[in-house]
């Protein structure tokens, strides 16, 4: 049976501050290949426009390696 392990996203607690405060889509982007990159699949992603930026709340997944 597969196992699994979970990751909270709160934009709010990347580093610089949870606003994207004049940044684009393109560093969010890159943020979440990261985290593909890593293994995590996002299984859950909400944005939320702010005064002049988003922020994203979500969850992610990756399977645990038992062996």
């Amino acid at each position: 049976m597969q196992k699994w392990e979970y990751k909270i996203l709160d934009s709010r607690l990347l580093p610089g501050g949870g606003k994207f405060k004049g940044k684009d889509k393109d560093v969010v982007e890159m943020y979440l290949s990261k985290l593909g990159r890593d293994g995590w699949e996002i299984i859950s992603l909400e944005f939320r426009e702010v005064q002049r930026g988003y922020e994203f709340a979500g969850v992610a997944k990756k399977g645990l390696n038992l062996d």
